[in-house]
């Protein structure tokens, strides 16, 4: 073949790219034309007046037994609580854990528990760590709050945790739990420095408070024939417990939370006697602490909360949840909320008052 027979052959062949057709282009100009716009704003929408907004602050491993919450002086919440390592189904796949996260084994990988918290800081932001665990953090991994290493929890099972809580005062978190082995404190954080207020397998849930000179008081029942309520109070390095009060004797659900808040700068004491159905409160007053019965229809559950000089102890009854108002010495009491109706009538007629310091408790 000649070389101008080729030529035209090769003059004759149709391209192997085929052009686009308008469609195509046109459907490029708005995808183009898209991409390159504005993305429409978001809309959120914002909670109207005074509402609960859910959060999560903690989802991994099993944790949030015993909660206990304490806001400080920017309204940012604070929350204590016992985790324990999940416990998977046959087949299940773990949850990936962070860098970083409190420690719920022992060295030896043995399950254990430990005593965790998490704080909202003011970007939003829920800041996990903890406040003891069962070992020490090695180097290199920082576990937020920087916990103490407590031995004792790598014994702890759910079973035995009775109740965590927590107290803000400035910078200073001050945190108690209780445990088969007993009651104890943690202070800081950054570090924390932990240590037992009381040795012994029958505390109940604790409380604590930090009244106006600074000093942290812990109040907790000890189950036994008669059930003693304690205040321990710092001496030096070392607590010094003083029984307030007692109970009619053990039963179902001995011993009972106790519970403290700040009436003025001295500390306000509140526990029910499901059995004899008292709802016992102690003051201290220069020093020296005074008890009175305000109830006798408790079934349990009280929780107390200030406001300057006036107090609230919400409690259970028969038919409801009962609240008496009122200072030591002088308590009016009144119906909050039926069983039968499910209708709480002092919710609303209280509604725009102030909120109160601090709340606690089952109610």
């Amino acid at each position: 073949m000649r070389v101008t027979e080729r030529l035209w052959m090769l003059a004759r062949m149709r391209p192997v790219v085929s052009r686009p057709s308008p469609r195509s282009l046109a459907l490029a100009l708005v995808v183009l034309a898209t991409a390159c716009g504005s993305i429409p704003p978001s809309e959120v929408e914002a909670p109207q007046g005074r509402q609960f907004i859910p959060m999560v602050p903690d989802s991994i491993d099993d944790v949030g037994l015993a909660p206990s919450v304490a806001v400080d002086s920017e309204g940012l919440p604070t929350v204590s609580y016992f985790g324990f390592p999940a416990q998977l189904e046959e087949g299940e796949i773990p949850i990936a854990r962070p860098v970083g996260s409190p420690f719920l084994t022992t060295e030896d990988g043995d399950d254990a528990g430990a005593v965790l918290m998490v704080s909202l800081t003011p970007e939003q932001i829920w800041n996990r760590g903890a406040i003891a665990q069962p070992r020490d953090t090695p180097s290199g991994v920082p576990v937020p709050f920087e916990p103490a290493a407590e031995p004792s929890l790598a014994s702890l099972t759910k079973a035995r945790a009775a109740g965590t809580d927590v107290a803000i005062a400035g910078s200073d978190v001050h945190a108690v739990w209780t445990t088969d082995r007993g009651v104890w404190y943690g202070a800081g954080p950054t570090p924390f420095e932990i240590g037992a207020v009381e040795e012994t397998p029958e505390a109940g849930a604790p409380s604590v408070v930090v009244d106006g000179a600074g000093a942290p008081i812990v109040a907790y029942t000890i189950a036994g024939v008669q059930p003693e309520v304690r205040v321990a109070e710092r001496v030096g390095e070392n607590w010094r417990a003083t029984t307030v009060a007692s109970l009619s004797r053990c039963g179902e659900g001995c011993p009972p939370a106790t519970q403290l808040a700040l009436l003025g700068d001295e500390p306000l004491l509140v526990t029910a006697d499901p059995l004899s159905g008292e709802v016992i409160a102690a003051h201290r007053q220069g020093g020296a602490w005074t008890t009175e019965v305000v109830a006798t229809d408790a079934t349990g559950g009280a929780s107390v909360s200030t406001s300057g000089d006036r107090a609230a102890i919400a409690y259970y009854t028969q038919t409801g949840v009962a609240l008496a108002t009122g200072r030591p010495g002088s308590w009016s009491v009144e119906e909050a909320a039926s069983f039968a109706t499910g209708v709480s009538r002092l919710v609303r007629r209280r509604r725009g008052r102030p909120p109160a310091r601090r709340v606690r408790g089952d109610p």
